[in-house]
């Protein structure tokens, strides 16, 4: 089974080789040399170069021709990268039977980190890490919760899998207090250094709780009691005000539908009693692996941060093709800009970059519209 997404992104833009009189400007000996500028537009009869106008200069050896030309210049785009940690229930019963003779923790980890699984095919795009919690009842309450982390990174099967491999099933389901630990949150739901909710990098903050049981607490000594299943949901929504979304995903039937879906409500941000959002029950790998795709994907994002800009009222005049076929600009199914330094891709585009094993953007602007950096 295979989840793996690809994306090469080429981006140009063209640039003026300067010579005589030309719409891209002339070197008429203007009073705008060496004046503040940001776009070509800046300087009438000059180029914008490093935030001032200057004398143009050819981009090739040949020098200075009598009339203009244009070069392909790369304008590199970046990923706007979700950040995805994996919090994953390591109580005594993972151990229980999932699919023939593996157990839910071994299936789970399997789904996730196989060579064709979701952490290898999609390490490149979504900044993966790893939480493993439980805690020990003889190991006294002030270790409660126990957790076993991996921070969030790009290219982080390595790390991940050399804590998920050494690692098994311990004994409790300190739910809650795990949450709060890995979002980085205090007992009044304040961010605190060091976690998810304290992270600065740009794109959106997810936890994708996989559990196969109800929660318990360390306020309750490891008790599978309703307030424990309270404090599961209050942590849930602090993290949620926090900046941090969560998805609850059941290793088997055990886990109470009730607290499944209000956890899940409440890491949507929506009412807990009577919200809708989807929570997700398995009960074979399958089921598991289209439970985790379908969740991670939803935040493999469409916008693309432009090492570069582009001028005031050129916005349209850009080519965008993806695979090959030409985009609209503002289009339901095509492209946007949200600013002159972030692109992002619509609809149907957006699905095939999120899902493809093949995805070739190439982003053209024309002569004079757009300023590389």
């Amino acid at each position: 089974m295979r989840h793996g997404i690809g994306l090469r992104i080429l981006v140009t833009v063209a640039a003026c080789v300067f010579g005589g009189a030309a719409a891209c400007g002339s070197d008429g000996g203007s009073d705008d040399e060496g004046q503040p500028c940001t776009f070509d537009t800046d300087c009438p009869s000059r180029h914008c170069d490093d935030g001032r106008c200057r004398p143009p200069s050819p981009f090739n050896d040949a020098g200075p021709s009598s009339g203009d030309a244009c070069v392909d210049v790369e304008l590199k785009l970046t990923h706007i990268t979700p950040t995805v940690v994996l919090l994953v229930d390591q109580s005594g019963s993972m151990s229980d039977p999932f699919v023939g003779t593996d157990s839910r923790w071994v299936v789970l980890r399997k789904t996730l980190m196989d060579p064709t699984g979701i952490v290898m095919t999609l390490q490149g795009s979504i900044a993966f890490g790893l939480s493993l919690y439980t805690w020990r009842r003889a190991d006294g309450i002030a270790t409660c919760p126990e957790v076993t982390s991996v921070a969030p990174g790009l290219n982080n099967y390595a790390s991940i899998d050399a804590v998920y491999e050494a690692a098994n099933p311990i004994e409790g389901t300190p739910t809650g207090n795990a949450i709060r630990k890995v979002v980085g949150l205090d007992g009044t739901g304040n961010v605190i250094p060091g976690g998810l909710a304290a992270d600065t990098s740009p794109g959106p903050k997810i936890v994708i709780l996989a559990t196969d049981g109800n929660p318990d607490s360390c306020e309750s000594f490891g008790g599978n009691d309703a307030a424990s299943q309270t404090r599961a949901v209050q942590a849930t929504q602090a993290a949620y005000t926090a900046g941090v979304k969560t998805f609850v995903v059941a290793v088997g039937d055990q886990i109470s539908e009730v607290n499944q879906q209000e956890i899940a409500n409440a890491g949507a941000g929506q009412p807990v009693s009577t919200g809708t959002a989807p929570y997700y029950r398995t009960t074979n790998q399958a089921q598991l692996a289209q439970a985790l795709t379908t969740i991670v994907l939803a935040f493999r994002s469409c916008k693309f941060t432009l090492h570069g800009a582009i001028n005031p009222g050129s916005e349209s005049s850009g080519t965008v093709t993806l695979n090959g076929k030409p985009l609209v600009y503002q289009g339901p199914d095509g492209w946007r800009l949200n600013g002159p330094g972030e692109l992002e891709v619509l609809g149907a585009a957006c699905e095939i970059v999120k899902s493809s094993t093949k995805a070739d953007l190439v982003v053209t602007f024309p002569c004079g519209t757009a300023v590389p950096r």
